[in-house]
């Protein structure tokens, strides 16, 4: 599915049974409350911003979300079989996220991780810092452990690679 904008509301699916299931758009991508299925792997691909709220998604094999600018993820959940999630943007902005222990996590960012491996923890961050950053703003989990600063990233955070955008 594509075109110039994407909007899907509480309630909305799509499933594909057979094959991957991919939005792609030209502006911008708003997905709240929806839900989407595929066989084999999910795409989401914006040239402008994405913004997801309470988006559910299950697949098989792989989850990639790409924005030119912006994403903004304010509740995702995922498959916890899943073998591999792909987020790419200029600049990450997470909320309200359980990462699968299990899953391999790639996020991407304009000048990816700092010092080499973290991404920005907290609100407190000032907002020109978070540009060209990942951002695990608030409630950020992998496997069910909170991510809310280099220690615990350390610890429970093995599963999430924090790299530039190519």
């Amino acid at each position: 599915m594509s075109g110039d904008s994407l909007e899907m509301q509480d309630g909305s699916s799509f499933k594909s049974s057979l094959a991957e299931l991919v939005l792609a758009a030209r502006g911008d991508v708003l997905l709240q409350g929806a839900r989407l299925e595929s066989a084999r792997e999910v795409a989401i691909r914006s040239m402008r911003d994405v913004q997801l709220s309470n988006f559910t998604v299950s697949t098989s094999e792989k989850v990639r979300i790409m924005a030119n600018r912006d994403l903004h993820v304010d509740g995702l959940y995922l498959s916890q079989n899943l073998p591999s999630l792909i987020m790419e943007a200029t600049t990450i902005r997470l909320r309200n996220i359980d990462f699968p222990s299990a899953t391999q996590v790639q996020l991407n960012s304009l000048k990816g991780a700092i010092d080499g491996r973290y991404p920005n923890f907290g609100t407190s961050v000032p907002q020109t810092q978070q540009l060209g950053r990942v951002n695990f703003l608030e409630n950020i989990r992998s496997g069910g452990n909170p991510l809310i600063d280099r220690v615990s990233f350390d610890q429970f955070g093995g599963n999430i690679k924090i790299g530039k955008l190519p």
